[in-house]
């Protein structure tokens, strides 16, 4: 049975189940740190991590200890229209959780 990927709720139903936690673009963004001999989730040979939603934040973090001067400004270019993001299922929320449980530990999110 082919579930319809038009929705959110959808998708991330249809995830475990559809290989797609293999695709770069949904997989654990802990994948991206591994190295040779170290553990996912081992963050011991970073130095920082900047985070999507404190962006402007970091970038500028990392230029004060690069000795770079504090310039970098974030505009929206393509702002959403909404105003405010969808409100999603108890169950899509703890689907969404336990898939990306390591992600959740690792980066100090909350659940």
């Amino acid at each position: 049975m082919c579930v319809p990927l038009d929705t959110f709720e959808n998708f991330v139903h249809a995830l475990p189940e559809s290989g797609l936690l293999f695709d770069p673009h949904v997989i654990p963004q802990t994948n991206f740190l591994k190295l040779p001999n170290h553990y996912i989730g081992d963050l011991r040979h970073l130095d920082f991590i900047a985070k999507f939603e404190q962006l402007e934040k970091d970038i500028n973090y990392v230029a004060q200890q690069c000795s770079i001067p504090d310039y970098f400004e974030m505009r929206h270019l393509n702002k959403s229209k909404l105003s405010a993001a969808p409100k999603h299922t108890t169950e899509t929320k703890k689907i969404v959780y336990n898939l990306y449980k390591i992600d959740f530990d690792t980066f100090s999110y909350k659940q």
